[in-house]
């Protein structure tokens, strides 16, 4: 049990760290919203695997920090875990293909056969949901942003 609080506080101190110096190297408040909002989109993917180049190419594509986009997304790794679940049981509601998803041990081969279709239907949920939350995502933490800079400018001229 320790060690998962050790690897908790070493996690969220990263996290922490990982913000704390991105918001000092003075991103503009477009450069950040970009940067959450792809981290966000990417890092809730319910396909493993591609996560990090797709992070990669995204910062380097939009010219946003690719330490900030790869780490923000490692730092929802737990969401994109949590997730998969969901993602595949909305498309299978939203994306009729085949049966709905069960986990019966005495059904594992036609479980095994609809894998491929259950990450199909994983996708088009993600896609449904998580482009327009990422999108509203880079408003929210644009403006956020905006009105933390405020709040900080009137702290240091008082």
């Amino acid at each position: 049990m320790k060690s998962i609080a050790q690897w908790l506080k070493k996690y969220w101190t990263n996290t922490r760290n990982l913000l704390r110096d991105s918001w000092q190297s003075g991103l503009s408040p477009h450069q950040w919203g970009l940067a959450v909002a792809v981290s966000f989109l990417w890092g809730t993917m319910p396909m493993l695997g591609l996560v990090t180049a797709l992070s990669f190419f995204s910062g380097w594509a939009l010219r946003v920090s690719i330490p900030l986009v790869v780490g923000l997304t490692f730092a929802i790794t737990p969401i994109q875990a949590a997730m998969v679940v969901p993602f595949i049981r909305m498309g299978a509601r939203w994306y009729p293909m085949m049966d709905g998803f069960s986990l019966d041990l005495a059904g594992m081969v036609p479980w095994l056969e609809q894998v491929g279709v259950w990450q199909i239907q994983a996708l088009g949920a993600w896609l449904t949901v998580m482009v327009p939350g990422s999108v509203a995502l880079y408003v929210l933490v644009r403006l956020a942003y905006l009105v933390l800079d405020r709040i900080k400018r009137k702290r240091s001229l008082a």
